[in-house]
């Protein structure tokens, strides 16, 4: 671990804090066997540390809750402050309280990589964003190149990702098509396409927290890819470090994209093994009474199945790849096992019509090479085959459904992406002043328990540590007294106790 100082022993958790900690780490042992100014700049100017307070000016209500949009502007080029600018889109929240608005905003931090303000608002609810407004504004924003922050633009469609590779042709056919298109992507934004990393954005957040009034450190709560930015954070402006950070959802920023896919795969079966139990034994299951694993091998296996209203062909991949994404939604009824459940039984009896949307809707072109920039500027590709299929391999017995799946659907998009790797995985040094509240859920398919571990041998031993024993991706979402925590945590970071548990009942 790296840090300004040597870290001090961590306080031995209560008995039942190492229980649940036992738990994590066997779960994450069968985890693992997973030039030109650019579209949206603005006139030559220096950032310095000249950081105005945005001009908020009311944009309606949404959700019940008054909504104040701005914009930021900051450089293109970070170690070029006079250089070309972007604005970064800002939404605000108020405290319901006006006089608790004498507090420092929270912010949220988006993962992704390529969600910004609509997802957040469209994850309000389960996120209960009502009840994290009663005391404090709360501060959305696009990443650059989501959004309103100077989107990407891409002026030909994004090439299929594969199910999977079998050989280096195959491999190199991909890459070509890749290269193809990222350099598309690259035409049509510009400059701004060469500045998407995470420390890109890690530089952002700075001058944001700056503009926000949040002058004795940052306030942040962090999901998913988003804890790619904020460990680029820490790292960067450890001299500064935070006042209370959540880091929910962890991604391991150490590692190389083949074994971050390999880690992802590995919590997708995992995740539909539970699912699989869940429908065995809970009527609620729409294939309660049915063999639901048997009922999705057959469909996976088909070349094509009815649908009625799908208006295009239903492949037993598009079931495949429908069920690794509902496992992020756990239990939750839109989102994940119920809604996948009923999308099964309907296949089953005829009509696959549902496998033809894809949950949270296809992206367009311009969204999807934003993804693709951001997490392979931050995670290197290798480019022979042989090395690629060493994980395959393994996946291919350790988690047979999804494995490959899984693997080929993440490190695909990455094979031949011209750009450079600017953020390249590194152990970040973090200060032992930081205030960190770590959180991963014990069941989490897209960031499961093995990458939180991992990232916590690297922190300070101040470092809070939350493990919810909840299903889905994203604790903020799937467990209420994780939320609970988090909010309580944000407003006062010192009453957090080193370790908190949250049952599955509460």
């Amino acid at each position: 671990m790296y840090s300004e100082a040597a870290p001090q022993p961590r306080p031995a958790p209560a008995p039942r804090a190492r229980r649940v900690l036992r738990t994590a780490a066997v779960l994450g042992a069968v985890a693992l066997a997973l030039a030109g100014g650019p579209a949206g700049a603005v006139p030559d100017g220096s950032a310095g540390d000249r950081t105005p307070a945005p001009a908020w000016r009311d944009c309606g209500t949404k959700d019940g809750m008054p909504a104040q949009c701005a914009e930021l502007p900051v450089p293109v080029d970070h170690a070029r402050p006079d250089g070309p600018r972007i604005r970064l889109r800002l939404e605000r929240i108020p405290a319901a309280r006006p006089s608790a608005r004498r507090e420092p905003p929270i912010l949220l931090i988006p993962g992704g990589p390529g969600l910004g303000i609509a997802y957040l608002r469209e994850i309000g609810p389960l996120m209960k964003l009502q009840r994290w407004r009663e005391n404090r504004d709360v501060v959305l924003f696009d990443p650059r190149g989501v959004g309103g922050s100077a989107a990407m633009r891409c002026d030909r469609p994004a090439p299929d990702r594969p199910s999977t590779i079998t050989s280096q042709a195959a491999l190199d056919a991909t890459a070509a098509a890749n290269r193809a298109f990222a350099e598309s992507c690259l035409r049509r934004t510009g400059e701004t396409a060469k500045h998407l990393s995470a420390d890109d954005t890690a530089q952002d957040i700075e001058v944001l927290r700056k503009a926000i009034g949040q002058r004795d450190g940052l306030v942040a709560y962090a999901g998913s890819y988003g804890t790619v930015y904020a460990a680029a954070y820490l790292d960067r402006y450890r001299r500064h470090p935070p006042r209370a950070l959540v880091l929910d959802g962890l991604v391991d920023h150490s590692v190389d994209l083949p074994e971050f896919a390999a880690r992802n795969a590995a919590g997708v079966e995992n995740a539909f093994t539970r699912f699989t139990r869940w429908c065995a034994e809970n009527s609620a299951c729409a294939l309660h009474g049915r063999d639901a694993g048997a009922v999705f091998d057959r469909l996976a296996a088909a070349p094509s199945l009815p649908a009625p209203g799908a208006g295009r062909r239903i492949t037993g991949d598009d079931v495949r790849k429908a069920a690794a994404r509902h496992m992020s939604g756990g239990r939750l009824e839109d989102y994940g096992w119920p809604r996948l459940a009923r999308s099964l039984r309907a296949a089953a009896d005829g009509d696959a019509s549902d496998f033809a949307h894809p949950l949270g809707g296809d992206k367009d072109a311009g969204a999807e090479g934003l993804t693709r920039a951001v997490l392979c500027s931050d995670f290197p590709m290798p480019s022979r085959y042989r090395t690629l299929s060493e994980h395959t391999d393994r996946l291919r017995r350790t988690a047979p459904r999804f494995g490959t799946t899984v693997f080929w659907d993440i490190t695909g998009d990455c094979a031949g992406h011209p750009s450079p790797v600017t953020d390249p995985p590194r152990v970040p040094r973090v200060s032992p002043r930081s205030g960190i509240l770590l959180a991963n859920n014990l069941h989490d398919p897209a960031t499961p328990i093995t990458n939180a571990l991992a990232v916590l041998r690297r922190l300070p031993a101040t470092t809070r540590v939350l493990l919810a024993d909840a299903d889905g991706h994203g604790a903020a979402y799937t467990s209420p007294c994780a939320n609970a925590t988090f909010l309580r945590y944000l407003n006062d970071p010192s009453g957090q106790p080193p370790y908190t548990v949250c049952s599955a009942e509460s």
